[in-house]
C-alpha cells in the first residue's frame, strides 16, 4: 500500500506540472482576448461619441446661422421702416 500511494503521488505531482503551463496559457489567453474586447469596444464608444461631438457643433452652427439671419432681418425691417 505505501508503493502504491508512492506511485499514486507521483502520479498526481506529473499531471499537477503538466498542467501548469495550460493554466498559464489559457489565463495569458483570457487576458489578452479581454484587452481585445475592452479596446474594441472603447474605439466603438468613442467614435460614437466624436460623431455625437459633430452633430451638436452642426445643429450648434445652425442655430447661429438661423439667429444671425433673424437679427439681419430685424435690422433690415427697424431702417427701413420710417415710422420710427
Amino acid at each position: 500500500t505505501n508503493k502504491q500511494t508512492q506511485k499514486n503521488s507521483i502520479h498526481v505531482m506529473k499531471t499537477s506540472l503538466n498542467l501548469r503551463p495550460a493554466i498559464a496559457v489559457g489565463i495569458t489567453t483570457m487576458g489578452s482576448l479581454g484587452a481585445i474586447v475592452y479596446s474594441h469596444y472603447s474605439q466603438v464608444r468613442d467614435k460614437a461619441e466624436m460623431r455625437a461631438g459633430v452633430e451638436r457643433d452642426k445643429e450648434r452652427l445652425r442655430i447661429k446661422r438661423r439667429l444671425k439671419k433673424e437679427q439681419k432681418q430685424e435690422n433690415t425691417a427697424t431702417t427701413s421702416d420710417p415710422g420710427t
